[in-house]
């Protein structure tokens, strides 16, 4: 998948990107998931990687997990050089694009990531619920966000 000038292009990650991924993370997150945790995705049979390049450019990922009626995105993830480039949007996009009828997509955000949620609620997330005091490092709550899939002309 692409945008419409050709500089985002979202593949598939393989075994090969594992570096690029955990450079990726350890950029984007204070507490990034450790590299084992990332081959583990990559290995994980219900678990996909799929990486964002902007011009060719390592530039972003999203890990989520499809499960029978219900996909669970695990992360987003963007490098601080290529935020504000849409590129977290065109992740989203694809998972959405390949979600089936009916799926329920599910996630968690930690309530002070304005940003993120900004992008979930303009794709119609709506809030799940709160996990109080969900993140160790900080004591921060999770929100839970989600969002069912209803295709144009689709019958419910």
């Amino acid at each position: 998948m692409s945008d419409a000038q050709g500089s985002v292009i979202v593949r598939t990650a393989g075994t090969e990107d594992l570096s690029i991924v955990a450079d990726i993370e350890s950029e984007s997150f204070a507490s990034p998931w450790p590299e084992e945790a990332l081959s583990a995705e990559l290995a994980n049979p219900v678990s996909r990687i799929h990486l964002a390049l902007w011009k060719g450019e390592p530039a972003g990922f999203l890990i989520a997990w499809t499960l029978p009626g219900e996909i669970q995105l695990q992360k987003i993830a963007v490098r601080p050089a290529f935020r504000r480039r849409h590129i977290a949007r065109r992740l989203l996009d694809g998972l959405l694009a390949n979600a089936k009828e009916g799926d329920r997509i599910l996630l968690e955000l930690r309530e002070t990531n304005s940003a993120a949620l900004a992008l979930y609620r303009s794709f119609g997330f709506e809030l799940d619920g709160v996990r109080r005091g969900y993140y160790a490092d900080t004591g921060e709550h999770a929100l839970l966000l989600g969002l069912t899939i209803h295709r144009k002309g689709a019958r419910p």
